[in-house]
């Protein structure tokens, strides 16, 4: 959808979490080890932003916004995630 957006476009999703669910997406994605990394696990209610733009050759740049720190997002690493819990929800390996 965001191919579709004016180059000025300032677009950001949040995701609240009210559990550890959103721990296992992190590390995938922003690549740390252990929860202290980051601070620790998620609070309830605390947020991640994802900041979506276009720039000047019309390529997606995706950011995680999270406890103050910017963390460059791989969509292709994202899909294949999305992919692999497709799998398992529909019981493939």
């Amino acid at each position: 959808m965001t191919e579709r957006f004016y180059s000025s476009s300032d677009v950001r999703l949040v995701n609240v979490t009210h559990g550890p669910k959103i721990e296992p997406f992190l590390q995938e994605v922003v690549g740390f080890k252990n929860l202290e990394e980051i601070g620790g696990a998620l609070q309830p209610g605390e947020s991640i932003k994802f900041a979506v733009s276009i720039d000047e050759n019309k390529n997606k740049v995706v950011k995680l916004l999270f406890r103050d720190k910017e963390y460059p997002v791989d969509e292709a690493q994202v899909k294949a995630l999305a992919q692999e819990y497709r799998n398992i929800l529909e019981g493939k390996k």
